[in-house]
Formats: C-alpha cells, sequence, structure tokens
C-alpha cells in the first residue's frame, strides 16, 4: 500500500517538470530525491543532468549550492558534473550561513577525489558557526579523512557525529 501511493506521489511531482521545467533549483532538488527515495537511479541522475543544463553557468552562490547539494547523494550523478558546476563561489553568501558554502565545497570536493581540500574545507565550515546542522560536516569529514589516510583522525569525526546524533535524538 504505502509502494503506491509513493508512486501516486511521485507522479503528482513530476507532472510539473511534464508541463514546464521550474525556473528555481529546490524544485529539482525535490523531484531528483523522490527519484532516488524510490531506488530510480537512472531517473535520479536525469534530473541532476538537467540541473546542470538548467544552472550549471549561474553566477548565485545559492542556487549553485542547491545544484552542488542535489547532485552529491551518489556518486558520479553526473559523469563530471565537478568540473562542469565550477567552484561553489562563497563571496555574497551572508556571513551567518557561510558554512553551508564551505560544507557544500567539502561534499564537491570529497565527490571528486579531492579529500585534503575536502578536510580543509569541512573544518571551515565546522569554524564557521555553532549552528546545532553543523553536526552534518562529520560523517562526510570522516570519510574523507579515512579516504587521506588519517584513519584515527577519521575514528575521532565519527565518534563526534555519533555523539552530536545522540545529543540531537535526546
Amino acid at each position: 500500500a504505502t509502494g503506491g501511493r509513493w508512486a501516486l506521489a511521485r507522479g503528482d511531482a513530476r507532472r510539473p517538470f511534464d508541463r514546464r521545467h521550474p525556473e528555481k533549483a529546490q524544485p529539482w532538488d525535490g523531484n531528483g530525491r523522490r527519484h532516488l527515495l524510490q531506488g530510480d537511479e537512472a531517473g535520479y541522475r536525469r534530473i541532476c543532468g538537467r540541473m546542470l543544463e538548467r544552472f550549471g553557468e549561474t553566477r548565485d552562490s545559492w542556487i549553485r549550492i542547491a545544484v552542488v547539494r542535489a547532485c552529491s547523494l551518489i556518486p558520479d550523478a553526473v559523469p563530471e558534473y565537478d568540473h562542469r558546476v565550477g567552484e561553489i563561489e562563497i563571496r555574497g553568501i551572508p556571513s551567518g550561513v557561510l558554512w553551508v558554502g564551505h560544507y557544500y565545497r567539502g561534499i564537491r570536493h570529497y565527490r571528486a577525489g579531492r579529500y585534503p581540500e575536502a578536510v580543509r574545507n569541512l573544518r571551515q565550515s565546522l569554524a564557521e558557526t555553532r549552528f546545532q546542522a553543523r553536526s552534518l560536516n562529520y560523517p562526510v569529514l570522516a570519510m574523507a579523512l579515512f579516504r587521506s589516510g588519517q584513519s584515527e583522525a577519521a575514528r575521532e569525526e565519527l565518534e563526534h557525529s555519533r555523539r552530536e546524533l545522540d545529543r540531537h535524538t535526546q
């Protein structure tokens, strides 16, 4: 029964895309996530490819961040998307949320296999804020450290992640 509802919801969510592609990046992101949640990896990759066609050359930092976020959920969502998206512009992001730009830049570097750059950006993200969502950095940071051959540091970041998760679930 639940699977049928998901299929209906996915169909409802897809209709606007059939008629006209949204002007904003967020609906694209949500549509891509729905495909992935349904196990439709090909559909997810198709959405990411279209997002890159539509938004890949924008200079708007928030849209660039949305594209990177949307297309970083699985490795190689779009072959070589990393090179097509370009560097996330940190300039122009309000200082109160600057950590978000560093976080997504870190994810981008991680997906591209540039682990030292990922570590640097994720640590910068952690340094920029005390906001509770900053804990999103820890798992990606642990993976980047592990891939960089820093197993002990990776374990420490996983422990930070576990403590934060425990704290949030209390």
